[in-house]
């Protein structure tokens, strides 16, 4: 999703993303991870606990954050209606907001209203705001390229077109550190990881009706909201003397991606 979070994404690339999402689990080239680091070919940081300051200090006796979110709700549902004669639903909303709003005004005069800020103002001031731990684990591949591969399934030129576009895009993964560069590429790798049902690796991959959730999900949130996305875990392991795959989900027809 993060390759089509702009406003000019066409309904080609939506077409590629549900086409995507139909496929069955693919194989996985990578740096395999082992448990005896000799053998192992991806090496790992030692976890280094950091402290990092706090973001949310406050010189207010009073928090209002809740307040304010549903003066932003209401002001969100009034907007959301047509101007033009009074519905029902909008004369409600209406209402719901100047209530809201009067809301807003009556916390706000009572929070100012002793005029002294308390003493945990100071802790503003870079040298005097708390700190919480935080870890960062980190690994380095020997091989930095993670191929997924899709033997089974070859997409059209159009659809070939839109998926790499759509990668182009995506600068990362998961944490904002984890900086990557994503194409469609007809190479195919033999897979370090393949689908197992006695798999000991868990890989989260797209299913069906993902990329519809996806957008009802950030209709919700829009992108600053708390949030757990739709999640398909598949177990992987080794290919040697491997067992039949393990069908999750089942699909149509993609090259390699990385």
């Amino acid at each position: 999703m993060p390759g089509l979070s702009r406003d000019d994404h066409d309904d080609g690339e939506q077409q590629a993303l549900r086409w995507f999402e139909s496929l069955t689990d693919p194989e996985v080239a990578s740096s395999r991870l082992t448990a005896d680091t000799a053998t192992s070919e991806v090496a790992v940081r030692s976890v280094v606990t950091h402290y990092v300051p706090d973001n949310d200090p406050t010189v207010v006796r009073r928090d209002l954050h809740r307040t304010y979110e549903q003066l932003q709700r209401a002001a969100d549902a009034t907007n959301s209606h047509d101007q033009g004669p009074m519905s029902k639903v909008a004369e409600r909303t209406s209402k719901e907001l100047t209530k809201a709003l009067d809301k807003a005004e009556s916390d706000s005069l009572k929070a100012a209203a002793s005029g002294t800020a308390p003493d945990s103002a100071l802790a503003v001031l870079p040298d005097l705001r708390g700190k919480q731990p935080r870890t960062y684990p980190t690994v380095r591949p020997a091989d930095p390229v993670v191929t997924y591969t899709w033997p089974e399934h070859t997409p059209d030129d159009a659809t070939h077109t839109h998926l790499d576009a759509l990668l182009s895009r995506v600068g990362r993964l998961g944490h904002s550190s984890s900086l990557v560069s994503c194409r469609v590429i007809d190479e195919k790798r033999t897979g370090t990881y393949v689908p197992r049902a006695d798999g000991e690796t868990l890989i989260r991959l797209p299913g069906p009706g993902q990329f519809d959730r996806l957008r009802e999900l950030h209709e919700f949130h829009q992108g600053s909201e708390p949030r757990s996305l739709p999640k398909r875990i598949v177990r992987y392991g080794s290919p040697r003397d491997r067992e039949p795959r393990m069908r999750v989900r089942s699909g149509t027809t993609a090259p390699s991606l990385r």
